[in-house]
């Protein structure tokens, strides 16, 4: 089903008009639109909202259809670029696209109101001459908009938040955040392994937050997902369950006992996992100030995760304070970010091979 142009044009303006009203600047009266060549006015009725995903008041994500591709646009990134990544890559934004994106991405204006008055007021249909606002002038009230196209492959909902980090953790480098190129790398390697199952969405946040913490939590969640694996598994084979996954298994054993894996053990199993990396945990253990040395530095590791997770987590008198080395949450959350993506893809799969 197409776009209707007219009432997506009145609801533009209808927000603009009622964004300077709230700040005391009254908008006169009347019909208005973006002015669109045929050509442009075609790839706008025609383009399709798939996902929407609110950040923040001036920040937004939209998945659109345009024509037989599909594209992310993403409002509010100070980051200037997107690199190029296995699946995606910025590419220009069409007047088209821009005008679906306004209307989509549903962000207030960054502009003052009474250049939103000037703006907006600047014409109407009641004026024999409009023919619609300059699409430049519009897009300027609102935050920069940013544009990548996405291959095939990757398409639609199952795959958007996967992309979406790969953006955002661009926006972590280059924008306003305080992530460095080394955890930039880790949290795209984890994109592109598109692993099934994957809380994809928790890191999308997580990596927008000025405060670290917030991705060391959402990580350590991502390895929560995974502490029936190892228990499961050995009752798969035990009682010759080959029909039955480990997930399934996990989830009656919840549902009929209301059994959960005990959290110190399983912490201490998964990072003792084949697919653990030696260097990726050595790395874990020394942004914990933990031996990296000798034997169990998985059990010493996961000591320091769970100690850190609930330092941050819970408050009381009894709770202790527990301080990564140096502050550096880079250095924690690299290696971190590469032992949930090995570790998820052992236990749930990948959906790309």
């Amino acid at each position: 089903m197409s776009r209707n142009a007219t009432q997506e044009n009145a609801n533009i303006f209808g927000l603009l008009i009622e964004f300077a009203a709230d700040h005391g600047s009254a908008i006169p009266v009347g019909e208005r639109r973006i002015f669109l060549d045929e050509d442009e006015y075609k790839i706008f009725v025609k383009s399709k909202r798939i996902k929407r995903f609110p950040i923040a008041r001036r920040q937004a994500a939209v998945l659109l259809q345009v024509g037989d591709e599909q594209v992310i646009v993403v409002s509010g990134f100070e980051s200037e670029s997107f690199r190029s990544s296995q699946y995606i890559r910025e590419i220009e934004l069409s007047p088209g696209v821009a005008v679906a994106a306004i209307h989509d991405l549903g962000v207030r204006p960054m502009a003052s109101a009474l250049d939103v008055y000037n703006v907006v007021a600047a014409g109407s249909s009641v004026d024999d001459e409009y023919k619609g606002h300059a699409l430049r002038d519009v897009k300027d009230l609102y935050p920069r908009i940013g544009v990548v196209e996405v291959d095939a492959e990757v398409a639609g909902e199952d795959h958007f938040h996967a992309n979406l980090l790969i953006l955002c953790a661009e926006e972590g480098t280059n924008g306003n955040g305080w992530i460095n190129e080394g955890l930039a790398d880790a949290l795209i390697r984890l994109a592109e392994q598109r692993i099934d199952g994957f809380p994809y969405e928790f890191l999308v946040m997580a990596s927008l937050e000025i405060n670290p913490k917030s991705l060391f939590l959402a990580l350590y969640r991502c390895l929560e997902a995974t502490y029936a694996f190892k228990r499961s598994s050995e009752l798969v084979e035990r009682l010759g369950l080959m029909d039955k996954s480990w997930l399934d298994v996990a989830q009656a054993l919840g549902d009929s006992l209301s059994w959960y894996p005990r959290h110190d053990q399983s912490l201490a199993a998964v990072l003792s996992m084949p697919a653990v990396d030696s260097v990726d945990l050595k790395e874990l253990a020394e942004s914990l100030g933990k031996d990296p040395d000798g034997d169990d530095v998985s059990a010493r590791v996961a000591a320091g995760i769970r100690d850190l997770r609930n330092s941050l987590v819970h408050y009381g008198p009894t709770t202790r304070s527990v301080a990564v080395p140096d502050d550096d949450w880079n250095r924690l959350c690299i290696p971190l970010a590469r032992v949930v993506g090995d570790v998820f893809a052992h236990t749930y799969g990948a959906r790309l091979q």
